[in-house]
């Protein structure tokens, strides 16, 4: 029987990756954008990889020293686990300041800036979910999303429940004169992980 060489097959899985990346990116894009008054998104994908959760953890903490704001949600069906998007706290007031026309995000009340941040890492986050069940043909549910402003640690800590393998994908949004950089963390539970390698021919 035919085997296929280990560094074609990590190449064929690292393209699956990107495809989802993008696929994932162009949605969200689009979505933000009716949801902005067709206000023109672009959503650029820098870098996906497949990493373990210490080494998101790095990656962000990286980029961010300090607060960071981040939307995590549940995901049930045939893969369970966790979606997190994380942005600078910076980057939020520019975004907000972009939903609200250019107000001055002094001038918005924290509230509606979480409320604002929720519907993005909710459009965000479904994007790629949706995106992911299509590529795999497995159904795929999520929770209402949770804002949460802390250290990526702490933010981290909240939302991984085990420190097994996590998709990250590391994303530029601009929107008129916002530029945003923007983090998703996929963390599928050990079960899930084994039924998407599967899925993907892995």
């Amino acid at each position: 029987m035919y085997q296929i060489d280990p560094a074609k097959k990590t190449e064929i899985f690292q393209d699956a990756l990107n495809e989802l990346g993008n696929i994932g990116a162009g949605n969200a894009a689009t979505a933000l954008s009716q949801m902005m008054n067709n206000v023109v998104i672009r959503l650029s994908v820098t870098t996906v990889r497949l990493i373990s959760a210490v080494e998101a953890c790095s990656y962000i903490s990286a980029s961010s020293p300090d607060q960071m704001v981040g939307v995590y949600l549940d995901i049930v069906g045939d893969i369970r686990g966790r979606m997190l998007f994380l942005l600078h706290r910076e980057s939020v007031d520019s975004l907000v300041s972009a939903m609200m026309g250019g107000m001055d995000p002094s001038m918005v009340p924290d509230e509606m800036k979480s409320s604002a941040m929720q519907e993005v890492g909710n459009i965000i986050t479904a994007s790629y979910i949706n995106s992911l069940s299509t590529m795999t043909g497995l159904t795929i549910d999520e929770s209402v999303p949770t804002v949460i402003v802390d250290t990526i640690e702490h933010i981290l800590a909240a939302a991984i429940e085990n420190n097994g393998k996590v998709l990250y994908v590391q994303s530029q949004l601009r929107a008129e004169a916002a530029n945003v950089r923007g983090f998703f963390v996929f963390m599928p539970d050990s079960p899930s992980f084994a039924k998407l390698m599967k899925a993907l021919g892995m």
